[in-house]
């Protein structure tokens, strides 16, 4: 919760007539084009994880789920943590010279205000830090988190203070409203994204099904016109396989994934696919799956020269 993007220096490009990739390691400056062989050398450190196909999108699929699911888990403890603060009632209290609306207040009845305090505090640990996630993911306590998420002032105001007042009640819900709704919109952009790793994963997996059947076919037996039917076939499957890749590229690179929760694609896919080895699963599966197309044709073509 609260937690900034790592920004990602990577990126993978689409040219003519190789695919090409950028630099993807934080070393590069300025992300040179490489062509297709130069993506499979430098993806070769990870391939072998590959072994299934599709894997990285698979795995990221998986990690955009479980973000969907933190990230919902998140917004209903802020929604039962501003209704339990809703139902406080605040009492008197004087303004200090803090701003955000007077939320930091000071020097209440002593009588009235701790228990509030307390009470809002309580709510806090019962609601936004008893997520399933919230120590693996924040492991802070509650001052640190609550600043984190709600501003300086209204985290001293409630760790600090001595009155649940007016304005301090009424900067609390104006806060856990707008991480709410931080909350909202980053579904909204999850949500995008796995539509967009499931249109990914299925025109890949069309393509690679076809690629496995055509492997299996015994070449030898194969005549030459059959042959040319297989290496036109192949070529289809080449331009499919670059368009899905141009429209995930496209996609990153517009923000179509991501724009309105932080500034860029490519800083949404280095936050959800930091655990995987590449930053752009879609991207780095389709490159394989390229480079496998375009070795079997070479080896179709091969087929044809032996039979002319």
């Amino acid at each position: 919760m609260g937690s900034a993007l790592a920004t990602s220096g990577g990126v993978y490009r689409l040219g003519e007539p190789e695919f090409q990739e950028g630099c993807s390691t934080a070393a590069c400056g300025a992300a040179g084009l490489l062509s297709s062989q130069a993506v499979l050398a430098a993806t070769v450190t990870v391939t072998f994880l590959a072994v299934i196909a599709l894997t990285f999108l698979h795995s990221a699929r998986e990690e955009c789920d479980e973000e969907q699911s933190r990230v919902a888990a998140e917004l209903s403890a802020l929604e039962r943590f501003e209704r339990r603060v809703g139902g406080l009632s605040a009492g008197s209290g004087q303004s200090g010279p803090g701003g955000a609306g007077g939320a930091t207040l000071v020097r209440a009845d002593a009588a009235d205000a701790p228990p509030k305090l307390r009470a809002v505090r309580r709510a806090y640990e019962e609601t936004v830090m008893a997520v399933p996630h919230y120590e693996e993911d924040y492991g802070e306590p509650l001052e640190t988190h609550m600043r984190a998420e709600f501003g300086d002032e209204v985290a001293a105001a409630v760790t600090g203070g001595s009155a649940l007042t007016p304005p301090v009640k009424q900067a609390l819900l104006q806060r856990a409203a707008a991480s709410r709704e931080e909350r909202t919109s980053f579904l909204r952009t999850l949500s995008t994204e796995g539509d967009s790793l499931a249109a990914a994963t299925d025109d890949l997996a069309a393509i690679d099904r076809r690629v496995d059947r055509i492997e299996n076919q015994r070449r030898l037996q194969q005549s030459f016109p059959e042959l040319t039917e297989t290496w036109e076939e192949l070529g289809e499957l080449e331009d499919e396989c670059r368009e899905t890749l141009e429209r995930r590229q496209e996609q990153v690179q517009r923000g179509g994934s991501g724009a309105d929760w932080r500034d860029d694609g490519h800083s949404l896919c280095a936050y959800l696919y930091g655990p995987l080895p590449v930053d752009y699963p879609a991207l780095a599966d389709g490159a394989l799956l390229l480079d496998r197309i375009r070795t079997t044709r070479r080896r179709v073509a091969d087929a044809l020269t032996r039979r002319v």
